[in-house]
């Protein structure tokens, strides 16, 4: 009797999706790539670290998306980061004329006004796949999984909105 119990106990699972199946599975997914980096703490020597990979990244290696699908991430991305966050130092402004009132305050708000418009282009389901796959870094299998959906599903979506905000920049003559 004893025994069926603790077989019972051994048995049972929780019922909670996991979304970090670690290094080795998520590498084989293609969601890290392994690099070799100088270590922090001692610039001599190397150490071996798993980074994210950026889902349109994958996509684009995979040959689910095409460059255009790819370009139209950046874009959105690239707006996001400079309307929403504010410039980083990494960013780049261009104005067309000097002389013009046109500075930093008029392109970030420049950016926010796309990024918004992209994002009703879009919609609201497939502008939160947009903000998890492409604003958030993460990953499709958690996105699906905090959705409740096979990753397929997730995957499908994310395509379609890629696709939207091709449309959307190709209308406005921005791809």
């Amino acid at each position: 009797m004893m025994a069926a119990v603790k077989r019972a106990k051994r048995r049972a699972v929780s019922s909670d999706p996991v979304a970090d199946f670690g290094t080795v599975v998520r590498l084989h997914r293609g969601e890290v790539t392994l690099e070799e980096t100088a270590d922090p703490d001692q610039p001599n020597r190397t150490i071996r670290r798993a980074r994210t990979v950026w889902v349109p990244d994958v996509l684009l290696g995979n040959g689910t998306i095409d460059r255009t699908h790819h370009l139209a991430a950046i874009k959105y991305h690239d707006d996001y980061a400079f309307g929403v966050q504010g410039a980083r130092d990494r960013f780049g402004i261009y104005v067309d004329n000097p002389a013009s009132p046109s500075g930093y305050r008029d392109a970030q708000l420049l950016a926010v006004t796309e990024y918004r418009l992209a994002t009703e282009a879009v919609g609201m389901v497939a502008a939160s796949a947009l903000a998890a796959c492409v604003l958030g870094n993460g990953t499709m299998a958690a996105w699906a999984i905090s959705k409740g959906w096979p990753v397929q599903r997730a995957q499908g979506y994310l395509l379609a909105a890629l696709d939207r905000l091709v449309e959307h920049y190709q209308q406005r003559g921005q791809l």
